[in-house]
C-alpha cells in the first residue's frame, strides 16, 4: 500500500488527524506514512505548516493516550489474552514490558522512536502503572521531534521518493532518539547540580 492508496482521500489537516489517531490500533500503518505524505502536502503548499504540524501530534498524542487508558483499565488481563498476543506478537510484548520494567514511565520516550513498538509499550505503560502526567510529558518530548522531523523528511523527498521512505524514517529516529535523550540527561544533570547547590547554599 503506497501512501497516495492509503491517505490520497486525506483532506487536509483534519484527515491527517483522523490517520494519526487510528494508526497502530484501527488502521495497522504507522502514523510515520500519514505524516511524510503530510510533509508532502505541506512543501507544495496545499496544508498549513502550523495546522499540519499540530494537527499531527494532537493525532499520535490521542492515540497514545488511548493505548495507555487501554492498558491501565484493562492491565495485564487484557495483555496476557492469547488473541492480544497473536496480534501484537510475544516477542513485541515481552519487549515491551521489559523496556517499561527498567525504565519506568521514560519508556514512553523511547517507543515514541520505535516504529511497531509504540502501541504495545504505551498499553504496558498503562498497566504498569505510570502515571497520565509522566506519560504525556514524554510523549510530548518524544512528538515534538518526531512529527517535525517527518515532515520534513516527506518536504525533502517529494512525491517521487517518499513511498519508498520509511526506512529513512527509521535511521532519522535513532539519530533523533540519541539527541533527545542526550539533551534529557545534560538537563537532568544540571538540574541535581543545581539542587545539591541550592542546598549547600540553605545550609
Amino acid at each position: 500500500m503506497t501512501i497516495d492508496d492509503a491517505l490520497g482521500a486525506a483532506d487536509g489537516p483534519l484527515g491527517l488527524f483522523v490517520a494519526c489517531a487510528l494508526s497502530g490500533l484501527v488502521w495497522p500503518v504507522p502514523e510515520d506514512v500519514a505524516v511524510l505524505y503530510a510533509g508532502v502536502r505541506v512543501e507544495a503548499g496545499e496544508w498549513p505548516l502550523v495546522g499540519t504540524t499540530m494537527a499531527a501530534i494532537v493525532g499520535v498524542m490521542l492515540r497514545d493516550v488511548v493505548a495507555w487508558g487501554i492498558g491501565r483499565l484493562a492491565g495485564e488481563l487484557l495483555l496476557d489474552r492469547p488473541w492480544v498476543i497473536r496480534r501484537v506478537g510475544a516477542d513485541r510484548l515481552a519487549r515491551a514490558r521489559a523496556l517499561v520494567d527498567r525504565h519506568g514511565s521514560r519508556a514512553v520516550l523511547v517507543g515514541r522512536f520505535l516504529i511497531g513498538m509504540r502501541a504495545p509499550i504505551f498499553a504496558v505503560a498503562g498497566a504498569g502503572g505510570v502515571p497520565l502526567g509522566a506519560f504525556l510529558a514524554w510523549d510530548l518530548l518524544g512528538a515534538v521531534f518526531v512529527v517535525p522531523a517527518g515532515l520534513a523528511i516527506g518536504a525533502a523527498l517529494g512525491p517521487a521518493l517518499v513511498d519508498a521512505a520509511l526506512p529513512l524514517v527509521r535511521q532519522a529516529r535513532v539519530l533523533v532518539a540519541v539527541a533527545v535523550i542526550v539533551g534529557a540527561a545534560l538537563w537532568w544533570m544540571r538540574w541535581r547540580r543545581a539542587q545539591r547547590a541550592d542546598r549547600e547554599d540553605a545550609r
